[in-house]
């Protein structure tokens, strides 16, 4: 629903100015958009960048991880939190595992959106 609004809002501002200032306008806000679309590309590699550099599956403290997590947190939010990118779980559903250097484990169920939907901290001695 976000999505929509934002996009309808860059339509509306993009007719606004053409309908105010023509053409320069409508240059205007192209640049914005553009500018703003790159800011968030830059964001996106930076953080894929971070999360590539820690070994995948790995997390410093499970538990530190698990108290941190809400449900319907995107996946660019779940990233700098673990610092590494999931392993990914066998199954039908998006699910992910991150383990500490103790053994204990968060598992991570997406849903088709790409956002959090529920996760389970794993002590070591359970596995």
């Amino acid at each position: 629903m976000k999505r929509l609004l934002g996009i309808a809002a860059a339509l509306v501002a993009l007719f606004a100015a053409g309908a105010l200032f023509g053409w320069q306008g409508v240059v205007l806000v192209m640049t914005v958009l553009i500018a703003w679309l790159l800011l968030q590309f830059a964001r996106l590699m930076k953080l894929m960048g971070m999360a590539s550099k820690g070994p995948v599956g790995r997390v410093a403290s499970a538990a530190a991880l698990d108290g941190q997590l809400r449900a319907g947190m995107k996946m660019v939010d779940l990233l700098p939190l673990a610092g590494s990118l999931g392993e990914k779980l066998p199954g039908t559903v998006q699910r992910y595992g991150w383990t500490d250097a103790g053994g204990a484990r968060v598992e991570v169920e997406l849903g088709g959106d790409g956002r959090v939907q529920r996760w389970t901290l794993i002590p070591a001695d359970a596995h």
